[in-house]
């Protein structure tokens, strides 16, 4: 296993299409990821590189705090997930999942659903199908006109399903089962980081591979997360 270590001061970034994401009207993105620091870093994006107000992404905050955020060139923000309180610490190892159910979206970090709530501003039904000509996927950085938020730390899988997975389900990938097993049907993209090496990142799922970019080096190869014993209640428990 392997993953893929971001430097944030080199804006290093994995960036792909979203060929059959954009009619999605519901959807799950699930990240496991490490931040190094407290920082604003994004781990998951997807929206127009040419136009700067239309995305969905996904960051860590500077203040611990996490947020799933939805902009629309017209009408700004439409909706956004806010924390009632700090879900991460320098270091803290972090399953993310947001899921779009079409009625609005909902946070999971590593297995619990912290308090929040759904500030809409606009329609907080919205999903990929809302935004104007995406043509960019990213993970380690917002792509769009202006990129900005570069992920510090390592990222250790990205995985987007076309539904809204079940609580039981979200605890199955939480507790590693593989995105494959898990409504697989509905998997579109299954970024491992199994490689190890070179510049490009296997799709598992529809072939849509990822390709490594930075300012400067690209993102840096170093090991992933391994397996560990079941503890308590039978979950896995990870270092």
């Amino acid at each position: 296993m392997h993953a893929l270590d971001f430097k944030s001061s080199d804006n290093e970034f994995a960036s792909g299409v979203v060929t059959g994401l954009t009619g999605d009207t519901v959807g799950t993105v699930a990240v496991w990821c490490r931040p190094e620091t407290r920082h604003e870093g994004n781990v998951f994006f997807i929206g127009d590189s040419a136009v700067a107000d239309e995305y969905f992404q996904i960051y860590v905050m500077d203040t611990g705090e996490l947020r799933g955020y939805y902009w629309k060139s017209i009408g700004g923000a439409q909706w956004f997930i806010d924390l009632s309180a700090v879900a991460y610490d320098a270091g803290d190892l972090l399953h993310i999942v947001v899921v779009q159910d079409g009625v609005e979206p909902v946070v999971w970090v590593n297995g619990i659903q912290p308090l929040q709530a759904v500030v809409a501003g606009g329609d907080k039904t919205l999903w990929f199908n809302g935004l104007v000509t995406p043509d960019v996927l990213s993970v380690g950085m917002a792509r769009d006109s202006s990129p900005s938020r570069p992920f510090g730390g390592i990222i250790y899988d990205v995985s987007y399903w076309n539904a809204a997975l079940t609580n039981a389900e979200i605890l199955e990938a939480q507790d590693r089962r593989p995105a494959s097993m898990i409504r697989p049907a509905s998997l579109q993209r299954n970024f491992r980081f199994t490689e190890g090496t070179g510049t490009t990142v296997k799709d598992w799922a529809n072939g849509h591979d990822l390709t490594l970019a930075a300012d400067a080096a690209a993102p840096t190869w170093v090991p992933g997360l391994p397996w560990a014993r079941r503890g308590a209640g039978g979950r896995r428990q990870f270092a």
